[in-house]
């Protein structure tokens, strides 16, 4: 039973991760080992395949996530960008309003304005008591 053919046919067909698993079913590793030896040191970006090191959380090349937490990060970002331009834009709409119910306070005092063009009725009124 001197033969070297079981440990060639371990390696060669069976392949690492069967050959840990016997070894760590027989006591002669440690499940330690078998994880200390898995982890990468490099990351693959998806998109570009450039090798990056495993603490960048961004592609040096494509700036493309590499990790789950920096895709969350995107996403927290673009929440809140979007959530400033809807304010933005929830503001604006309420100043154009308070805009528009001025320009027709002013036309129910007066009929007579209603024919003339906004642009020239808020040249006789100014800009500064329409937006006050």
């Amino acid at each position: 039973m001197n033969s070297k053919q079981g440990a060639r046919y371990i390696k060669t067909r069976m392949g690492s991760d069967l050959k840990n698993q016997i070894l760590l079913r027989d006591g002669i590793i440690t499940e330690e080992s078998v994880t200390a030896k898995r982890k990468p040191s490099i990351l693959d970006c998806l998109r570009c395949n450039l090798a990056n090191a495993i603490e960048n959380k961004y592609c040096s090349k494509c700036s493309y996530q590499l990790v789950p937490s920096a895709f969350d990060e995107i996403k927290a970002a673009e929440d809140l960008r979007i959530r400033a331009m809807e304010d933005k834009y929830q503001q604006e709409m309420k100043d154009m309003r308070e805009q528009m119910n001025q320009i027709l306070s002013i036309i129910q005092q007066n009929p007579v304005l209603a024919q003339v063009k906004p642009n020239v009725l808020l040249k006789r009124i100014g800009p500064s008591s329409v937006t006050a």
